[in-house]
Protein backbone atom coordinates (compact mmCIF):
# COMPACT_ATOMS: atom_id res chain seq x y z
CA UNK A 1 0.00 0.00 0.00
CA UNK A 2 1.35 3.40 -0.95
CA UNK A 3 2.11 6.04 1.65
CA UNK A 4 -0.26 8.89 2.40
CA UNK A 5 0.39 12.46 1.35
CA UNK A 6 0.25 15.14 4.04
CA UNK A 7 -1.85 17.54 1.97
CA UNK A 8 -4.90 16.73 4.09
CA UNK A 9 -3.99 15.45 7.56
CA UNK A 10 -6.43 12.70 8.54
CA UNK A 11 -7.19 14.39 11.86
CA UNK A 12 -8.54 17.38 9.93
CA UNK A 13 -11.21 15.27 8.21
CA UNK A 14 -14.71 15.39 9.71
CA UNK A 15 -15.58 12.15 11.44
CA UNK A 16 -19.25 12.78 12.16
CA UNK A 17 -20.57 14.88 9.29
CA UNK A 18 -19.45 13.83 5.83
CA UNK A 19 -19.10 16.67 3.35
CA UNK A 20 -18.30 16.70 -0.35
CA UNK A 21 -14.91 18.25 0.44
CA UNK A 22 -14.14 15.36 2.77
CA UNK A 23 -15.14 12.85 0.11
CA UNK A 24 -12.75 14.49 -2.33
CA UNK A 25 -10.00 14.49 0.29
CA UNK A 26 -9.87 10.69 0.03
CA UNK A 27 -8.42 11.12 -3.46
CA UNK A 28 -6.45 14.30 -2.84
CA UNK A 29 -4.49 12.80 0.05
CA UNK A 30 -2.75 10.55 -2.47
CA UNK A 31 -1.10 13.41 -4.39
CA UNK A 32 2.68 12.98 -4.73
CA UNK A 33 5.31 14.79 -6.79
CA UNK A 34 6.85 12.76 -9.60
CA UNK A 35 10.07 12.13 -7.71
CA UNK A 36 8.09 10.25 -5.05
CA UNK A 37 6.16 8.02 -7.43
CA UNK A 38 6.40 4.34 -6.60
CA UNK A 39 4.64 1.15 -7.65
CA UNK A 40 3.11 -1.51 -5.44
CA UNK A 41 1.81 -4.98 -6.26
CA UNK A 42 -0.62 -7.49 -4.79
CA UNK A 43 -0.28 -11.19 -5.53
CA UNK A 44 -2.77 -13.90 -4.58
CA UNK A 45 -2.05 -17.63 -4.50
CA UNK A 46 -3.63 -20.79 -3.10
CA UNK A 47 -2.37 -24.00 -1.57
CA UNK A 48 -3.42 -27.66 -1.54
CA UNK A 49 -2.13 -30.79 0.16
CA UNK A 50 0.21 -32.34 -2.37
CA UNK A 51 -0.98 -35.93 -1.77
CA UNK A 52 -4.75 -35.58 -2.23
CA UNK A 53 -5.08 -31.99 -3.56
CA UNK A 54 -7.48 -31.02 -0.79
CA UNK A 55 -7.65 -27.29 0.00
CA UNK A 56 -6.10 -25.92 3.17
CA UNK A 57 -8.40 -25.45 6.15
CA UNK A 58 -8.14 -22.22 8.10
CA UNK A 59 -7.53 -23.97 11.43
CA UNK A 60 -5.71 -27.07 12.63
CA UNK A 61 -2.23 -28.53 12.85
CA UNK A 62 -1.93 -28.58 9.05
CA UNK A 63 -3.61 -25.37 8.04
CA UNK A 64 -3.27 -21.76 6.99
CA UNK A 65 -3.02 -20.85 10.66
CA UNK A 66 0.12 -23.00 10.98
CA UNK A 67 1.81 -20.91 8.29
CA UNK A 68 0.67 -17.52 9.56
CA UNK A 69 1.49 -18.42 13.18
CA UNK A 70 5.02 -19.41 12.18
CA UNK A 71 5.44 -16.17 10.28
CA UNK A 72 4.28 -14.17 13.31
CA UNK A 73 6.71 -16.04 15.54
CA UNK A 74 9.52 -15.27 13.09
CA UNK A 75 8.77 -11.61 12.39
CA UNK A 76 6.40 -10.34 15.07
CA UNK A 77 2.84 -8.99 14.91
CA UNK A 78 3.03 -5.57 13.30
CA UNK A 79 -0.30 -4.08 12.16
CA UNK A 80 -2.29 -7.26 12.84
CA UNK A 81 -5.86 -7.85 11.70
CA UNK A 82 -7.32 -10.13 14.36
CA UNK A 83 -10.86 -11.40 14.94
CA UNK A 84 -11.74 -13.91 17.67
CA UNK A 85 -8.07 -14.72 18.13
CA UNK A 86 -7.47 -15.52 14.45
CA UNK A 87 -4.90 -13.55 12.46
CA UNK A 88 -6.19 -12.53 9.04
CA UNK A 89 -3.29 -10.25 8.18
CA UNK A 90 -0.12 -8.55 9.44
CA UNK A 91 2.92 -6.71 8.16
CA UNK A 92 6.20 -8.47 7.43
CA UNK A 93 9.56 -6.72 6.99
CA UNK A 94 9.20 -7.05 3.21
CA UNK A 95 5.46 -6.43 2.76
CA UNK A 96 2.01 -7.31 4.07
CA UNK A 97 0.27 -10.67 4.16
CA UNK A 98 -3.50 -11.15 4.31
CA UNK A 99 -6.07 -13.90 3.79
CA UNK A 100 -8.87 -13.85 1.24
CA UNK A 101 -12.32 -15.41 1.90
CA UNK A 102 -11.37 -18.86 0.56
CA UNK A 103 -7.94 -18.98 2.13
CA UNK A 104 -6.00 -17.45 -0.76
CA UNK A 105 -2.84 -15.87 0.64
CA UNK A 106 -2.24 -12.34 -0.63
CA UNK A 107 1.11 -10.61 -0.59
CA UNK A 108 1.11 -6.80 -0.81
CA UNK A 109 4.47 -5.22 -1.48
CA UNK A 110 5.79 -2.03 0.00
CA UNK A 111 5.86 0.74 -2.63
CA UNK A 112 9.10 0.48 -4.58
CA UNK A 113 11.05 2.65 -6.99
CA UNK A 114 12.72 -0.25 -8.83
CA UNK A 115 11.28 -3.56 -10.02
CA UNK A 116 14.32 -5.31 -8.55
CA UNK A 117 13.16 -4.20 -5.08
CA UNK A 118 9.76 -5.77 -5.73
CA UNK A 119 11.39 -8.98 -6.89
CA UNK A 120 13.62 -9.22 -3.81
CA UNK A 121 10.68 -8.74 -1.45
CA UNK A 122 8.44 -11.14 -3.33
CA UNK A 123 11.10 -13.85 -3.50
CA UNK A 124 11.50 -13.63 0.28
CA UNK A 125 7.74 -13.98 0.70
CA UNK A 126 7.71 -17.04 -1.55
CA UNK A 127 10.60 -18.62 0.30
CA UNK A 128 8.95 -18.13 3.68
CA UNK A 129 5.48 -19.32 2.73
CA UNK A 130 6.47 -22.18 0.44
CA UNK A 131 9.03 -23.66 2.84
CA UNK A 132 6.50 -23.51 5.66
CA UNK A 133 3.98 -25.17 3.36
CA UNK A 134 6.43 -28.00 2.70
CA UNK A 135 6.58 -28.70 6.44
CA UNK A 136 2.91 -29.69 6.38
CA UNK A 137 2.80 -31.25 2.90
CA UNK A 138 1.35 -28.25 1.07
CA UNK A 139 2.18 -26.99 -2.40
CA UNK A 140 1.19 -23.50 -3.48
CA UNK A 141 0.00 -22.74 -7.00
CA UNK A 142 -1.15 -19.82 -9.09
CA UNK A 143 -3.92 -19.51 -11.70
CA UNK A 144 -6.74 -17.08 -12.37
CA UNK A 145 -9.18 -19.48 -10.67
CA UNK A 146 -8.63 -22.59 -8.56
CA UNK A 147 -8.65 -25.36 -11.22
CA UNK A 148 -8.98 -28.34 -8.88
CA UNK A 149 -12.24 -27.91 -6.96
CA UNK A 150 -15.86 -26.98 -7.14
CA UNK A 151 -16.68 -23.85 -5.16
CA UNK A 152 -18.54 -25.88 -2.52
CA UNK A 153 -15.32 -27.70 -1.57
CA UNK A 154 -13.49 -24.55 -0.49
CA UNK A 155 -13.72 -23.54 3.21
CA UNK A 156 -15.06 -20.14 4.19
CA UNK A 157 -13.17 -17.56 6.17
CA UNK A 158 -14.79 -16.73 9.52
CA UNK A 159 -14.02 -13.03 9.16
CA UNK A 160 -17.09 -10.94 9.95
CA UNK A 161 -16.82 -8.73 6.88
CA UNK A 162 -16.79 -11.75 4.59
CA UNK A 163 -19.87 -13.28 6.23
CA UNK A 164 -21.85 -10.18 5.33
CA UNK A 165 -20.43 -10.09 1.81
CA UNK A 166 -21.16 -13.75 1.05
CA UNK A 167 -24.80 -13.39 2.02
CA UNK A 168 -25.27 -10.15 0.12
CA UNK A 169 -23.34 -10.91 -3.06
CA UNK A 170 -24.87 -14.30 -3.85
CA UNK A 171 -28.17 -12.48 -4.34
CA UNK A 172 -26.52 -10.24 -6.90
CA UNK A 173 -24.68 -12.75 -9.10
CA UNK A 174 -24.36 -16.53 -9.51
CA UNK A 175 -20.55 -16.45 -9.39
CA UNK A 176 -20.24 -14.29 -6.27
CA UNK A 177 -18.91 -17.12 -4.11
CA UNK A 178 -16.54 -18.24 -6.87
CA UNK A 179 -15.10 -14.72 -6.85
CA UNK A 180 -14.63 -14.68 -3.11
CA UNK A 181 -13.27 -18.18 -2.60
CA UNK A 182 -11.49 -19.20 -5.80
CA UNK A 183 -10.16 -16.28 -7.85
CA UNK A 184 -6.55 -15.16 -7.78
CA UNK A 185 -5.17 -12.05 -9.41
CA UNK A 186 -2.31 -9.62 -9.82
CA UNK A 187 -3.00 -6.01 -8.90
CA UNK A 188 -0.86 -2.89 -9.23
CA UNK A 189 -1.03 0.38 -7.30
CA UNK A 190 0.28 3.53 -8.96
CA UNK A 191 0.74 7.14 -7.85
CA UNK A 192 -0.54 10.38 -9.32
CA UNK A 193 0.47 14.02 -8.94
CA UNK A 194 -2.92 15.76 -8.97
CA UNK A 195 -6.50 15.40 -10.17
CA UNK A 196 -5.69 15.85 -13.86
CA UNK A 197 -2.92 13.26 -13.67
CA UNK A 198 -5.17 10.83 -11.79
CA UNK A 199 -7.97 11.16 -14.34
CA UNK A 200 -5.55 10.72 -17.25
CA UNK A 201 -4.11 7.53 -15.74
CA UNK A 202 -7.56 6.20 -14.89
CA UNK A 203 -8.75 6.72 -18.47
CA UNK A 204 -5.55 5.17 -19.83
CA UNK A 205 -6.21 2.07 -17.70
CA UNK A 206 -9.73 1.81 -19.13
CA UNK A 207 -8.34 1.98 -22.68
CA UNK A 208 -5.74 -0.71 -21.97
CA UNK A 209 -8.06 -2.99 -20.01
CA UNK A 210 -8.99 -5.37 -22.88
CA UNK A 211 -5.38 -5.93 -23.93
CA UNK A 212 -4.01 -6.34 -20.41
CA UNK A 213 -6.75 -8.81 -19.51
CA UNK A 214 -6.18 -10.70 -22.77
CA UNK A 215 -2.46 -11.11 -22.09
CA UNK A 216 -3.02 -12.62 -18.64
CA UNK A 217 -5.74 -15.21 -19.34
CA UNK A 218 -4.88 -18.07 -16.99
CA UNK A 219 -8.19 -19.65 -16.02
CA UNK A 220 -9.22 -22.22 -18.67
CA UNK A 221 -9.50 -25.14 -16.19
CA UNK A 222 -12.11 -25.39 -13.45
CA UNK A 223 -12.98 -28.38 -11.24
CA UNK A 224 -10.54 -30.46 -13.34
CA UNK A 225 -12.50 -29.63 -16.50
CA UNK A 226 -11.15 -27.74 -19.51
CA UNK A 227 -13.25 -24.71 -20.46
CA UNK A 228 -13.60 -22.97 -23.81
CA UNK A 229 -13.23 -19.53 -22.20
CA UNK A 230 -11.18 -17.88 -19.46
CA UNK A 231 -13.25 -18.28 -16.30
CA UNK A 232 -12.00 -15.47 -14.07
CA UNK A 233 -13.27 -12.63 -16.32
CA UNK A 234 -16.64 -14.40 -16.56
CA UNK A 235 -16.83 -14.73 -12.77
CA UNK A 236 -16.26 -11.01 -12.33
CA UNK A 237 -18.93 -10.08 -14.90
CA UNK A 238 -21.52 -12.20 -13.05
CA UNK A 239 -20.66 -11.24 -9.49
CA UNK A 240 -22.40 -7.94 -8.75
CA UNK A 241 -23.06 -5.50 -11.59
CA UNK A 242 -23.28 -2.60 -9.13
CA UNK A 243 -19.66 -2.86 -8.00
CA UNK A 244 -17.68 -4.87 -10.57
CA UNK A 245 -16.79 -4.71 -14.25
CA UNK A 246 -15.61 -1.55 -15.96
CA UNK A 247 -16.27 1.66 -14.04
CA UNK A 248 -17.52 4.73 -15.93
CA UNK A 249 -15.35 7.19 -17.82
CA UNK A 250 -14.59 10.24 -15.70
CA UNK A 251 -13.43 13.83 -16.18
CA UNK A 252 -12.89 14.57 -12.47
CA UNK A 253 -12.93 13.01 -9.02
CA UNK A 254 -16.52 14.22 -8.75
CA UNK A 255 -17.55 11.81 -11.51
CA UNK A 256 -16.03 8.87 -9.62
CA UNK A 257 -17.70 10.09 -6.43
CA UNK A 258 -21.07 10.12 -8.20
CA UNK A 259 -20.45 6.55 -9.35
CA UNK A 260 -19.59 5.42 -5.83
CA UNK A 261 -22.52 7.23 -4.25
CA UNK A 262 -25.00 5.17 -6.27
CA UNK A 263 -23.58 1.78 -5.26
CA UNK A 264 -25.44 0.00 -2.42
CA UNK A 265 -23.70 -0.33 0.95
CA UNK A 266 -22.60 -3.70 2.32
CA UNK A 267 -22.33 -2.74 5.97
CA UNK A 268 -21.27 -0.12 8.51
CA UNK A 269 -18.73 -0.43 11.30
CA UNK A 270 -20.20 0.73 14.59
CA UNK A 271 -18.93 0.14 18.14
CA UNK A 272 -16.42 -2.46 16.96
CA UNK A 273 -19.21 -4.48 15.33
CA UNK A 274 -20.57 -4.89 11.81
CA UNK A 275 -24.02 -3.53 10.97
CA UNK A 276 -25.29 -5.07 7.69
CA UNK A 277 -27.16 -2.80 5.31
CA UNK A 278 -29.12 -5.32 3.29
CA UNK A 279 -31.97 -3.33 1.79
CA UNK A 280 -30.17 -1.91 -1.24
CA UNK A 281 -29.51 1.46 0.37
CA UNK A 282 -26.99 3.39 -1.71
CA UNK A 283 -24.38 5.57 -0.12
CA UNK A 284 -26.17 8.61 -1.53
CA UNK A 285 -29.38 7.58 0.23
CA UNK A 286 -27.41 6.92 3.40
CA UNK A 287 -25.99 10.45 3.28
CA UNK A 288 -29.41 11.93 2.71
CA UNK A 289 -31.49 9.93 5.20
CA UNK A 290 -29.10 7.99 7.45
CA UNK A 291 -29.57 4.35 8.37
CA UNK A 292 -31.11 3.12 11.64
CA UNK A 293 -30.16 6.38 13.32
CA UNK A 294 -26.58 6.43 11.99
CA UNK A 295 -25.23 9.27 9.85
CA UNK A 296 -22.46 9.07 7.27
CA UNK A 297 -18.87 9.70 8.37
CA UNK A 298 -15.55 9.83 6.56
CA UNK A 299 -14.76 6.36 7.92
CA UNK A 300 -17.97 5.07 6.31
CA UNK A 301 -16.91 6.62 3.02
CA UNK A 302 -13.46 5.01 3.04
CA UNK A 303 -14.99 1.65 3.98
CA UNK A 304 -17.55 1.93 1.18
CA UNK A 305 -14.90 2.72 -1.43
CA UNK A 306 -12.98 -0.40 -0.37
CA UNK A 307 -16.05 -2.53 -1.21
CA UNK A 308 -16.13 -1.42 -4.86
CA UNK A 309 -14.35 -3.91 -7.12
CA UNK A 310 -14.19 -2.47 -10.67
CA UNK A 311 -11.27 -3.27 -12.95
CA UNK A 312 -9.82 0.17 -12.22
CA UNK A 313 -10.46 1.88 -8.91
CA UNK A 314 -9.22 4.51 -6.52
CA UNK A 315 -8.14 3.09 -3.19
CA UNK A 316 -6.45 4.68 -0.23
CA UNK A 317 -3.31 6.45 -1.49
CA UNK A 318 -3.30 4.98 -5.01
CA UNK A 319 -4.98 4.15 -8.29
CA UNK A 320 -5.35 0.37 -8.56
CA UNK A 321 -5.32 -1.75 -11.74
CA UNK A 322 -7.18 -5.03 -11.20
CA UNK A 323 -7.65 -6.74 -14.58
CA UNK A 324 -4.87 -9.33 -14.37
CA UNK A 325 -5.40 -13.09 -13.89
CA UNK A 326 -3.08 -14.68 -11.37
CA UNK A 327 0.18 -15.68 -13.09
CA UNK A 328 3.66 -16.95 -12.41
CA UNK A 329 6.09 -14.64 -10.55
CA UNK A 330 8.01 -13.75 -13.71
CA UNK A 331 4.75 -12.42 -15.19
CA UNK A 332 4.22 -10.32 -12.06
CA UNK A 333 7.54 -8.57 -12.68
CA UNK A 334 6.85 -8.26 -16.42
CA UNK A 335 3.54 -6.50 -15.86
CA UNK A 336 4.97 -4.35 -13.08
CA UNK A 337 7.60 -3.20 -15.57
CA UNK A 338 4.91 -2.53 -18.19
CA UNK A 339 2.67 -0.61 -15.80
CA UNK A 340 5.47 1.63 -14.57
CA UNK A 341 6.79 2.29 -18.09
CA UNK A 342 3.39 3.23 -19.47
CA UNK A 343 1.75 5.07 -16.60
CA UNK A 344 4.80 7.03 -15.45
CA UNK A 345 5.65 8.49 -18.88
CA UNK A 346 3.41 11.17 -20.32
CA UNK A 347 4.56 10.43 -23.87
CA UNK A 348 3.46 6.81 -23.53
CA UNK A 349 0.07 7.84 -22.17
CA UNK A 350 -0.41 10.29 -25.02
CA UNK A 351 0.50 7.61 -27.57
CA UNK A 352 -2.08 5.26 -26.07
CA UNK A 353 -4.78 7.93 -26.27
CA UNK A 354 -4.37 7.94 -30.06
CA UNK A 355 -4.71 4.16 -30.52
CA UNK A 356 -7.27 1.43 -30.02
CA UNK A 357 -6.43 -1.45 -27.72
CA UNK A 358 -8.54 -4.59 -27.91
CA UNK A 359 -8.18 -8.30 -27.20
CA UNK A 360 -5.77 -9.03 -30.02
CA UNK A 361 -2.12 -9.90 -30.54
CA UNK A 362 -1.71 -6.81 -32.70
CA UNK A 363 -2.73 -4.57 -29.79
CA UNK A 364 -0.49 -6.57 -27.46
CA UNK A 365 2.50 -6.10 -29.77
CA UNK A 366 1.94 -2.36 -29.98
CA UNK A 367 1.67 -2.14 -26.20
CA UNK A 368 4.85 -4.13 -25.63
CA UNK A 369 6.74 -2.04 -28.19
CA UNK A 370 5.68 1.11 -26.39
CA UNK A 371 6.66 -0.40 -23.05
CA UNK A 372 10.13 -1.27 -24.30
CA UNK A 373 10.70 2.34 -25.35
CA UNK A 374 10.18 3.58 -21.78
CA UNK A 375 11.84 0.75 -19.86
CA UNK A 376 15.46 1.36 -18.75
CA UNK A 377 18.09 -1.01 -20.09
CA UNK A 378 18.67 -2.64 -16.71
CA UNK A 379 15.00 -3.70 -16.53
CA UNK A 380 14.43 -4.87 -20.11
CA UNK A 381 14.98 -8.49 -19.04
CA UNK A 382 11.81 -8.38 -16.97
CA UNK A 383 9.83 -8.09 -20.22
CA UNK A 384 11.13 -11.39 -21.64
CA UNK A 385 8.08 -13.44 -20.50
CA UNK A 386 5.79 -11.08 -22.41
CA UNK A 387 8.03 -11.23 -25.47
CA UNK A 388 7.87 -15.05 -25.40
CA UNK A 389 4.09 -14.95 -25.04
CA UNK A 390 3.77 -12.71 -28.08
CA UNK A 391 6.12 -14.94 -30.10
CA UNK A 392 4.04 -18.07 -29.45
CA UNK A 393 0.70 -16.18 -29.44
CA UNK A 394 -0.65 -18.32 -26.62
CA UNK A 395 -1.80 -17.10 -23.23
CA UNK A 396 -0.46 -18.72 -20.04
CA UNK A 397 -3.72 -20.53 -19.36
CA UNK A 398 -3.68 -22.29 -22.73
CA UNK A 399 -0.18 -23.59 -22.03
CA UNK A 400 -1.56 -25.05 -18.80
CA UNK A 401 -4.38 -26.68 -20.77
CA UNK A 402 -1.85 -28.19 -23.18
CA UNK A 403 0.16 -29.62 -20.28
CA UNK A 404 -3.02 -30.96 -18.66
CA UNK A 405 -4.08 -32.70 -21.87
CA UNK A 406 -0.61 -34.11 -22.48
CA UNK A 407 -0.79 -35.76 -19.05
CA UNK A 408 -4.22 -37.35 -19.53
CA UNK A 409 -6.00 -34.74 -17.43
CA UNK A 410 -4.07 -35.76 -14.32
CA UNK A 411 -4.68 -33.03 -11.70
CA UNK A 412 -1.39 -33.89 -9.95
CA UNK A 413 0.44 -33.12 -13.19
CA UNK A 414 -1.45 -29.84 -13.45
CA UNK A 415 -0.46 -28.97 -9.88
CA UNK A 416 3.18 -29.70 -10.72
CA UNK A 417 2.89 -27.30 -13.67
CA UNK A 418 1.14 -24.51 -11.75
CA UNK A 419 3.17 -24.92 -8.57
CA UNK A 420 5.08 -21.90 -7.27
CA UNK A 421 8.48 -22.46 -5.72
CA UNK A 422 11.03 -20.06 -4.21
Amino acid sequence: MLTTSTNHPSNALPQEVLTHAAMRAFFEMAYKPRERWRIGCEYEMSGVFKDDLQPLPFRGERSIAYITDRLRQRYGEKDPSVENGYYYGFTLPYGHISLEPGGQIEFSSHPVAQIAEMETAFRQFLYDVCTLGEEIGVHFFIAGVDPFHDVTQIPWSEKGRYKVMREYLIKRGRFAHHMMKQTMSLQFNIDYADEADAVQKYMTALRLYPTLEFLTYNSFVYNNTILDHPFRPKIWTEMDPDRSGLPPSIRSFDDYIDYALDVPIFFLNRAASILPVANGTTFRQFMQSGFQGHTATYADWTLHLSTLFPEVRFKKNALELRMFDGNRPEMLFAFATLVRAIFYHTEAIEAIANQTFDRSWDAAERLLSLTQQYTPAEEQHYLLPLQKELQRRTQPGLLAVEHFRNHNLDPHALLAYLRIQP
